[in-house]
């Protein structure tokens, strides 16, 4: 038990360091990014519509009151889409000491079930720990990013930088799991 939360723990932080590394420093998170033209005019079109912070989705995906099947659909095929979260109100510096620290033991509480998937291996070596978990980044990549590009329209630079994140932290942080879990 002690070598997972170990093994978790130090997993975790490398899972933060290369998030970080990935969003604040290299540019592929950023290249991915594209910005309204006048975000001010979308910022005003969301606080009049949108009542509550919460996930949204254009068109309403739910059937409108007296709407055919046929209607809703149609302004389906027609488009625009947009699935966005919102979030109402300030964000204080504060708020991000918290947020930040929540993304800190989200990685760890991940590095707690990668080293503990760990345990449940035999015969990986050092390497092999590493690109078994590489792997499970991978997984994670596939039933989460790949499904994000195909329904939402997320564009492919984006999902791109996402499965290199999971893939590349998820390796590193096998690097230094494997050094303290044993398979």
């Amino acid at each position: 038990m002690k070598r997972i939360l170990l093994g978790g723990i130090l997993g975790g932080v490398t899972l933060f360091a290369w998030s970080f590394l990935s969003w604040m420093i290299l540019p592929m998170h950023d290249s991915s990014l594209r910005d309204f033209t006048d975000d001010g005019a979308v910022a005003r079109v969301l606080l009049a519509n949108a009542p509550e912070s919460g996930v949204y989705h254009l068109p309403a995906i739910r059937d409108r009151v007296g709407e055919s099947h046929d209607a809703a659909m149609e302004r389906m095929t027609k488009g625009p889409h947009m699935l966005a979260a919102v979030r109402l109100g300030d964000m204080s510096s504060g708020e991000f000491g918290t947020l930040y620290g929540l993304q800190v033991l989200f990685m760890i509480l991940t590095g707690c079930m990668m080293a503990w998937l760990l345990t449940r291996t035999t015969g990986l070596g050092y390497l092999g720990s590493a690109s078994f978990l590489a792997v499970v980044g991978a997984v994670v990549a596939v039933t989460a990013d790949l499904p994000n590009w195909n329904w939402w329209g997320f564009s492919l630079p984006f999902t791109i930088a996402y499965v290199v994140d999971h893939i590349v932290g998820s390796f590193l942080a096998g690097l230094v799991m494997a050094r303290f879990v044993k398979t």
